[in-house]
């Protein structure tokens, strides 16, 4: 049986084993610790060369939604997205992340300005409030914008277009069944400043007597962030319109992967999706480069149209120019400086009073 001095005595013989490695003896106890806790992926962000060189490139506008899970342990799939010059979606960047949180999107978004420096001048995501609150955080200098809210209008007033036809018959509820065609008609045009914009919204809204709408009257303090006429002077990137642009280039993503995949299984289905999205960039490179598209009116404009636009952009105004060379004709041609002269284009194939009048 030991003694209280044979005790005091064991405990000096451990303290001095102990001194000679006590920090490495902590160090290890807790990386014990460590292993001994349960393990899990909390999020993954990886962009290739390729990726890179791309952005460097298409650094204006970047888009991003977590539209879906994808594997089998759950983890919600982030592609950083934006609008190559054939207004195809190229992807710049990926992420896998366990929880849809401020904590989760703001390292996800510190990764990727790890991978790209330079912070993107807009950046375009869905409404989650937490992606908010990250990218406000971490992309100081970034135009935060949110997409696909105009094609939220339809179900949001779907319950109260019910109950009116319930409570005012069906007349009540056809006198509204023209209102999201006349707010789109505002919502998706650049062409308006914001005080017409503002004056038209409020115009619609009383017409229709929506005036009291909770989540219009929300989405309409939210307008600086969403609306076309706020983002006149800042270059979209072809993504003026919604994030679904985003959400359309995941659809190539989706067809590929399974919720039944393991990492390894889905890291394999990306980079299958990533070969196809740059084969067809690489052949829409080089049919704007080495072949000449069909033109129509042979007028120098065209013409040379055809030669510096890809064949997605030139497609895109081919018969706004074809109408411009048939219909337009210059009626007045005014000097305002010695730089500077202002012609005034008038359309033929509008017969109005006021034009006939221009025109002689």
């Amino acid at each position: 049986m030991a003694s209280k001095n044979d005790c005091k005595n064991w405990k000096r013989d451990v303290n001095k084993y102990i001194l000679k490695a006590d920090a490495e003896m902590f160090v290890q106890m807790l990386t014990a610790k460590k292993n001994c806790e349960r393990q899990e992926l909390a999020g993954a962000f990886w962009a290739d060369a390729t990726s890179k060189r791309n952005y460097k490139s298409f650094r204006g506008v970047v888009s991003f939604d977590a539209t879906f899970r994808t594997n089998m342990y759950d983890m919600v799939f982030i592609p950083f997205t934006d609008i190559d010059i054939h207004f195809k979606c190229v992807t710049f960047g990926a992420a896998l992340l366990a929880k849809e949180d401020v904590q989760h999107y703001d390292w996800l978004l510190k990764a990727f300005k790890k991978a790209f420096p330079v912070v993107p001048q807009i950046v375009m995501t869905d409404q989650d409030p937490s992606m908010l609150i990250a990218v406000q955080s971490v992309f100081l200098t970034a135009r935060h914008r949110l997409g696909s809210i105009c094609n939220q209008i339809g179900s949001n007033l779907h319950v109260d277009w019910v109950q009116s036809t319930i409570s005012f018959g069906v007349g009540h509820a056809i006198s509204r069944a023209g209102f999201k065609s006349n707010i789109s008609n505002i919502v998706w045009t650049d062409r308006l400043d914001p005080d017409e914009f503002d004056r038209r919204w409020f115009s619609i809204l009383h017409k229709y007597n929506l005036d009291d709408h909770n989540w219009l009257i929300d989405m309409f303090n939210l307008r600086q962030k969403w609306i076309p006429a706020y983002f006149r002077d800042w270059d979209m990137s072809g993504l003026m319109r919604t994030s679904s642009r985003s959400e359309s280039g995941n659809h190539v993503f989706q067809q590929l992967m399974s919720r039944s995949s393991t990492l390894v299984e889905f890291i394999s289905f990306f980079e299958t999706a990533m070969e196809i999205q740059r084969y067809e960039q690489s052949k829409n490179d080089h049919e704007s480069l080495y072949t000449t598209p069909k033109i129509e009116t042979q007028h120098p404009m065209e013409k040379h149209a055809g030669k510096v636009f890809t064949r997605a952009a030139f497609f895109m105004i081919q018969g706004q120019m074809q109408a411009a060379t048939r219909y337009c004709m210059s009626y007045k041609i005014q000097k305002l400086s010695e730089d500077t002269t202002k012609f005034c284009i008038g359309d033929t194939s509008v017969k109005t009073s006021k034009l006939m009048r221009q025109l002689t």
